[in-house]
């Protein structure tokens, strides 16, 4: 799908800014927010096609995720080992791009979308709330980080940034790989999450639930009809609310908006249906018929 593919471009492009800021800006924690970007693109990639699960994909999944680990907490060890860093005020611009990209582009799709009542409204953990949490993170560091010239201790807070973005590695892998060992179906999610989806203001009904998993990694996508008298401001808020509540299940989520119509399916003549129709001369495809027709014509 087109905005699929569109949504992991974008996640792929804040990934580039973010490692960028962390050297250009001196910041270990974005540099470690990187890995956890990267983590969070790849649980996206596995799950773009719907494939049968099986027990070799949960050993991959929990394979990569434990090399996640020790790869965070390998660059965890180098920073401890390093020079003290102090970011620069810089970090705030390259913040502000991916923020507006990500922003601007859930809210296009949203919007766009949800007027034609139809199509991808979000996908993967766009501008969930693990995006507010790491940018608070961030933040706080180079608050920290300047404050530290008049309280020294301060002066280590990128390395607590970067212990924090770590736990969230270390958190979003083991999930991944606890969920290995256990398989989660459609039906049995919908049971647990229809009440509280469908009690909200702005859906009309369900149509569907699936889950697709690549392992551990679980892909939940929704298919929601939604009411006609939800305003723009509200179905932004209700997307990103919906994601974060999916995510609790699932490590990818993507929600669809349908219209409601169902299609009539077309009639087809069948050839039992013409034979008859031949002997009585109702039949579209009746050459005597259409022989005699031709005669009265000519005279």
């Amino acid at each position: 799908m087109k905005e699929v593919r569109n949504f992991i471009i974008v996640d792929l492009i804040v990934l580039i800014i973010t490692v960028l800021a962390g050297f250009i800006c001196k910041s270990n924690t974005m540099l470690a927010l990187g890995i956890l970007e990267l983590l969070l693109l790849f649980t996206s990639l596995c799950v773009i096609k719907r494939r049968e699960n099986t027990k070799f994909k949960g050993v991959v999944s929990s394979l990569i995720s434990f090399i996640f680990i020790l790869g965070s907490l390998g660059f965890l060890l180098y920073v401890f080992k390093s020079c003290v860093l102090k970011p620069s005020l810089w970090i705030l611009l390259f913040l502000f791009i991916s923020i507006i990209i990500k922003y601007l582009i859930g809210c296009f799709y949203t919007n766009v979308n949800y007027q034609k009542r139809k199509g991808i409204l979000s996908y993967g953990n766009f501008n969930s709330s693990l995006d507010f949490v790491v940018y608070g993170i961030i933040l706080a560091t180079l608050i920290f980080g300047k404050i530290s010239k008049w309280v020294s201790v301060f002066k280590y807070a990128d390395r607590v940034g970067v212990v924090l973005i770590v736990l969230l590695i270390i958190y979003k892998a083991i999930k991944i790989i606890k969920n290995s060992f256990g398989y989660l179906e459609g039906e049995e999610l919908r049971k647990v999450v229809e009440d509280e989806i469908t009690g909200r203001s702005e859906v009309k009904k369900i149509e569907r639930i699936l889950v697709n998993s690549f392992g551990g990694i679980r892909h939940v996508t929704i298919d929601i009809l939604l009411n006609e008298n939800v305003s723009l401001v509200d179905i932004n808020t209700f997307v990103i609310t919906l994601q974060d509540y999916l995510l609790k299940f699932g490590d990818v989520v993507d929600i669809n908006m349908i219209n409601g119509v169902e299609k009539k399916k077309p009639k087809v003549r069948s050839k039992k249906q013409d034979a008859r129709n031949s002997g009585s001369g109702n039949s579209k495809t009746n050459t005597k018929k259409k022989n005699t027709k031709k005669k009265n014509k000519k005279r």
